[in-house]
């Protein structure tokens, strides 16, 4: 199953609708609309990308990446994103579950047989922080890269080479590390 993005925008509360007839200067006038009582009230600085029928993606820069620095957005701006994801993450394995394609009770290693406690570990743990893998804060890539952690493939790699801090299901741990293994689960199995 596929979610569109109409579907995650609702979950986060974004939603607006934009005629699939509408020329670029359209959309950014609206999305311009849209945006500007949130920076009149010093409430939004960032990027808002709009894509539609498979084409490029209109990407719109609003406010200062560094207000410190004075230094604007700009389209490729990029975001340290931490935990702002996970919420969206389980949406899309919770509407993964409800189309049938995956299971919450699960094993990990249904859906990634490569990963190292796959086996022991449920989706549901990763859901709920009590999978027991290391956080990704713990992880020498993520020092020795300056927060850029890389691909979800190598971050997987080094959870699963990790030793797991307790047994899966016996303890809550709530931090960064299950993110990655949850979101390729969900990946695998949502196609």
């Amino acid at each position: 199953m596929r979610m569109d993005l109409w579907q995650v925008l609702a979950v986060s509360g974004l939603v607006f609708a934009i005629p699939a007839v509408a020329t670029e200067r359209s959309i950014t006038d609206r999305v311009d609309a849209i945006v500007a009582p949130y920076l009149e009230a010093s409430d939004f600085m960032g990027v808002v990308g709009v894509h539609r029928d498979g084409g490029e993606a209109l990407v719109l820069p609003y406010g200062l990446a560094s207000v410190e620095l004075k230094v604007p957005h700009r389209r490729d701006s990029v975001f340290m994103i931490g935990s702002v994801s996970k919420q969206f993450t389980v949406a899309a394995v919770l509407a993964l579950e409800e189309a049938g394609a995956l299971s919450t009770a699960d094993s990990v290693a249904k859906h990634l047989p490569e990963f190292p406690h796959g086996s022991e570990t449920t989706i549901e743990q990763l859901l709920t922080h009590t999978a027991g893998l290391a956080d990704i804060y713990s992880l020498e890539r993520f020092g020795a890269s300056g927060g850029r952690v890389g691909t979800f493939e190598e971050v997987l790699g080094d959870l699963g080479r990790a030793e797991l801090t307790f047994s899966p299901g016996s303890a809550l741990s709530v931090g960064f590390q299950p993110n990655r293994a949850r979101t390729s689960a969900g990946q695998r199995a949502g196609g």
